[in-house]
């Protein structure tokens, strides 16, 4: 963040040479790109800045810290359920080791055979029938074998 963007009476924004987004430090990214460290360097700024004669009243200033600590809380929640999600994914796909499956590729051809394998890709489970990639959203029928 370019601290020149503050104004004598608080903050004015972030100047065009250097985006917020740009500028992280340390601590996990949310909201728009901007990570812990930009929100308290504007909340320091902002404080720093302030008008005398106009000081931050005590309770806006509990408010802005109670609503950092709920989006930390939100954004610890939100890694939290994506890896139980992902963990999910790949234990539902490997019940379907040994099984046997229909599934559709992407040419639009059925493909029937046995699950030989699960295998992540960019994050996400792919089964592996007769040699080829199948995502298990496109399985069209499971049958033990």
């Amino acid at each position: 963040m370019d601290i020149r963007s503050i104004q004598g009476g608080g903050v004015s924004g972030a100047a065009s040479s250097s985006p917020v987004s740009a500028s992280r430090s340390s601590g996990e990214s949310f909201i728009g790109g901007a990570s812990k460290s930009d929100f308290l360097k504007l909340l320091i700024a902002q404080i720093q800045n302030q008008d005398p004669m106009k000081p931050m009243e005590d309770t806006q200033f509990i408010a802005q810290m109670a609503q950092l600590n709920a989006v930390e809380q939100l954004t610890a929640m939100n890694n939290q359920l994506t890896e139980f999600l992902n963990a999910q994914a790949l234990s539902q796909a490997s019940a379907l080791i040994g099984k046997t499956v229909e599934a559709m590729a992407p040419d639009g051809s059925v493909i029937n055979g046995i699950v030989q394998e699960v295998r992540i890709q960019q994050g996400k489970p792919i089964l592996v029938v007769n040699g080829k990639s199948v995502s298990p959203a496109d399985v069209l029928l499971i049958s033990p074998s």
